[in-house]
């Protein structure tokens, strides 16, 4: 169907004359009534009388105008939002320990969506808040460890899309391995008094949290700590093995050299969507988001420490 004629039977609708309808049509006046000759032959059916130099239109007429502005119509919102996409920019806050979960999510939105663009911003989860805040980003992803994880990020909405258990880590090699209990794979408060002794490596961001909440649940009273700054997050089970010590992180994909252990308490790590509460998440937003999930999804660890294997 040419949609150009369809602009024809509803200007001819509208001015109920050939000849102006012609006019603001920029077409000429025979051209115009041999289409609408012609439509009508193929139709069946008269659109309009004819009365001296007016046209009126008839109950059938009426119909195929009103079907006709309405598939205008769609044609001038499809045309929009096609143009519109080309001029949308979401702006994302996301951190550097899930960059491959992030750089995965954004390839397959840019294959749905490629006139969208996507304007990542690598942040630590406080700053990413931040900038949510001050309306610098449209929205950000964020970690939080409390036991309620939206109130970590006030006067924002905070959606949880992904979860991991917290894990004491030690390498199979450490001196002390072999007197732990380990039964069915866990972390036992007996053996306090031994962990306690061996240094304890962490991300400096987590030191707040050990020290009010796993530590005294756990009964370990560290003699030495190491912290380490978040952007050397993918070293940690290095300064693990070369300082003999442990750790607690998130379920993270291991070298065979270590072993992860099941606390006895629930302490977990999320990973939250966060954005303004007076803020509408856009279908592209939403989109986007599904595609983090997605992946987060397919790939369950944290931390990827599978390198210490080679």
């Amino acid at each position: 169907m040419d949609l150009h004629k369809l602009e024809y039977i509803v200007a001819i609708a509208e001015y109920e004359n050939i000849t102006k309808a012609a006019e603001n049509l920029h077409v000429s006046q025979p051209t115009l009534s041999t289409y609408l000759a012609l439509l009508e032959k193929d139709l069946g059916v008269v659109l309009f009388t004819r009365e001296k130099k007016s046209l009126h239109i008839t109950s059938a007429g009426a119909k195929y105008v009103q079907a006709s502005k309405e598939i205008l119509s769609i044609k001038e919102s499809l045309y929009a939002d096609i143009y519109n996409e080309r001029n949308i920019v979401l702006r994302v806050g996301m951190q550097l320990s899930n960059l491959q979960i992030f750089s995965l999510a954004i390839q397959h939105f840019k294959q749905c969506y490629p006139d969208i663009t996507i304007n990542p911003k690598l942040l630590n989860s406080k700053d990413a808040y931040q900038q949510v805040l001050k309306n610098e980003l449209d929205f950000a992803y964020a970690v939080g460890i409390p036991n309620y994880p939206e109130q970590a990020y006030p006067g924002v909405l905070a959606s949880v899309i992904a979860r991991w258990d917290l894990k004491l880590l030690l390498c199979r090699n450490n001196p002390v391995f072999w007197q732990l209990n380990m039964e069915n794979n866990c972390y036992h408060k007996e053996d306090s008094e031994i962990i306690s002794r061996l240094p304890v490596c962490y991300i400096k961001q987590q030191a707040q949290q050990l020290d009010e909440d796993i530590f005294p649940a756990l009964k370990i009273v560290p003699d030495q700590k190491i912290e380490i700054a978040k952007e050397a997050s993918q070293f940690l089970l290095t300064y693990v093995l070369i300082n003999n010590g442990y750790t607690i992180c998130p379920y993270s994909n291991i070298s065979k050299d270590f072993v992860q252990l099941d606390l006895p308490e629930a302490f977990s790590v999320y990973k939250m969507m966060l954005y303004k509460k007076d803020h509408h998440l856009t279908k592209y937003e939403e989109a986007f988001n599904e595609m983090v999930q997605q992946e987060f999804r397919k790939h369950p660890y944290y931390y990827d420490f599978s390198y210490m294997d080679s």
